[in-house]
């Protein structure tokens, strides 16, 4: 059926779907929290201290 949304088959797909779910999220809502991690700026005042961040090899948080 056109325009219908086909339930991913693989457990690949459902990984590269939510991949790419995080990132689009990363992306639009936390931009400035992860370009501060990213460029080693991170400071104890910063909110993403606590939780010890790090990238993984997708550069996703």
């Amino acid at each position: 059926m056109k325009g219908r949304l086909r339930i991913p088959a693989t457990r690949l797909e459902v990984t590269e779907l939510r991949t790419a779910i995080i990132r689009h999220v990363q992306r639009n809502h936390f931009r400035d929290a992860v370009e501060t991690f990213k460029s080693g700026r991170l400071t104890k005042k910063n909110n993403l201290y606590r939780l010890e961040p790090y990238l993984d090899d997708q550069g996703l948080l």
